[in-house]
This record gives structure tokens, sequence and C-alpha cells, in this order.
């Protein structure tokens, strides 16, 4: 999958979504919620690895192979996905997850699986793989 800078730009600027900074997992909410091209698009909640080795959590969308991610438009990305959710529908069964009780807000919706999202098998592979990245940035600049 690559990421689609200009698709992502378009995005980031539709009146129906408006991305805002920091607000990764509401900017792909809202992609797949309020534009209705990407009803059936997946929201992913994973890690991004950017500028050469800074480690997000973070979410974006995806469709037809490609990565849109209205949050980071222009930014050089690595996507690993831990969580997937199928359309409109697939979030709103995420949401059903029971969210833990230290919070109040709905996404990101990995932190219904423990710390972190350790209790999911899938976003902790999403975690290794990521930082098994970030450390072979690690050993070819220090090699």
């Amino acid at each position: 999958m690559t990421k689609n800078i200009e698709e992502s730009r378009r995005l980031a600027r539709h009146r129906a979504v408006r991305a805002k900074a920091k607000q990764c997992y509401y900017n792909a909410f809202r992609v797949v919620t309020n534009v209705p091209e990407y009803a059936d698009a997946d929201y992913v909640e994973g890690i991004a690895i950017v500028d050469g080795g800074l480690y997000l959590e973070h979410g974006w969308v995806e469709r037809d192979d490609d990565i849109l991610d209205p949050t980071l438009p222009d930014d050089e990305a690595v996507y690993f996905p831990g969580l997937r959710f199928s359309g409109q529908t697939g979030i709103a069964e995420g949401l059903k997850i029971p969210k833990p009780k230290h919070t109040r807000e709905d996404l990101p919706i990995f932190y219904r699986f423990g710390w972190g999202g350790g209790d999911s098998p899938e976003f902790c592979k999403a975690r290794r793989d990521s930082l098994a990245y970030v450390n072979s940035l690690l050993a070819t600049k220090a090699g």
C-alpha cells in the first residue's frame, strides 16, 4: 500500500473532515463516517513512523490499496496497521466494545484492548514490527 498524498490533502480540507493537528483518530473517523464515498473504507489504528524514526500511535484510512492520512498528508511515513474496522459498520461494532473506566473518549478504539492496546495481538504486532523497523533504521545510521 502507498500513501495517496493528493487525496490525503483533499480529505484534510474536506468540509466534512476539516482535519485538525494531533487529532488523527477523529480525522480518520470523520472521513469514513462523513464523506459518502469513503463509507466502506477501512478505519485503521496502528503505528506510523515519520521523519525517519519518530514513532506515533496513529489513525488513518485505507481504500483500494491507498493509505489516506488527512492528519499528516504531506509527511513521509511508514504505516503499521494494528486494528482495522471495515467501513461505518465496522466502526460501529468497534465502538460497542466496552471502553476502560478511566476514559470517556470513544477514540482511539485500541484503548479498549488493555493498556496501550496490549491485549490485542494485532496491535501488539504493529508495535513489534514498527519498533523492529526503527531499530533497523538506527542500525543503518550507526553502521
